[in-house]
């Protein structure tokens, strides 16, 4: 009996990892709305009351969304239309609900922070391996690229036509920052990286306790320890 609950639960935990990654396979010639949800494509449901604080001390507000097909927030104008927030490298953060996004070369989500360190992630939409036809007129595996740009030919959301066949990975991707916003992606070196001072006390706690870099809980953790006076 034993054997069949740890076998269970390793399923289990097979299964959790799993739900984290969504791979979507586009064809060229389709409308991305004939492949992916809304759902899919924005972070919430609707579009919700939300707040944008530029780093000059301005704030802007209005009906908010994550898109993260396009990486961008964006709102809905007096129009009706929906319009992505501009002057990204100027925007200090967004507030959606209880989220705070930051921009650092595309949108990030706050996980946990504290006077020394933050935790945010990253969970778009990102080109896997494109096919496309080669000079003999057969499909051939090209080389990947993060970009979604070349991929769509570009109008509004609902006509967005694919140019090439092209697979999607959406997969969350996690970040530590130091409180210089300093910031790398989370691993063991670049944990030790971004907080020199307190390489002792790092190795010390990540030999008292074991630590998945791809488990969100397991990183909060490292945070919250970082965050303790010593």
């Amino acid at each position: 009996m034993k054997k069949y609950l740890v076998l269970f639960a390793l399923l289990l935990n097979l299964s959790l990892v799993a739900q984290q990654k969504k791979v979507v396979m586009l064809k060229a010639g389709n409308k991305v709305t004939e492949i992916l949800s809304p759902a899919d494509i924005y972070h919430y449901p609707d579009f919700t009351e939300g707040k944008v604080f530029f780093k000059d001390g301005t704030k802007s507000s209005g009906k908010l969304n994550f898109n993260t097909l396009v990486n961008e927030i964006q709102f809905i104008d007096a129009n009706g239309n929906v319009v992505a927030v501009a002057d990204e490298k100027n925007i200090g953060f967004v507030a959606i609900k209880e989220d705070l996004f930051y921009f650092d070369k595309g949108y990030v989500r706050l996980l946990s922070s504290n006077s020394l360190a933050k935790l945010t992630v990253s969970n778009v939409w990102r080109v896997g391996e494109k096919r496309q036809g080669d000079v003999y007129n057969t499909t051939s595996a090209a080389s990947s690229t993060n970009s979604l740009t070349s991929y769509f030919v570009f109008g509004k959301l609902q006509d967005l036509v694919i140019s090439h066949d092209v697979e999607l990975i959406k997969q969350e991707q996690y970040f530590f920052s130091d409180n210089t916003n300093r910031t790398l992606p989370a691993t063991r070196k670049n944990l030790l990286t971004l907080f020199p001072k307190e390489k002792s006390r790092i190795e010390t706690y990540l030999n008292e306790n074991k630590t998945n870099f791809g488990n969100p809980e397991d990183l909060k953790n490292i945070i919250s320890f970082l965050g303790r006076p010593v």
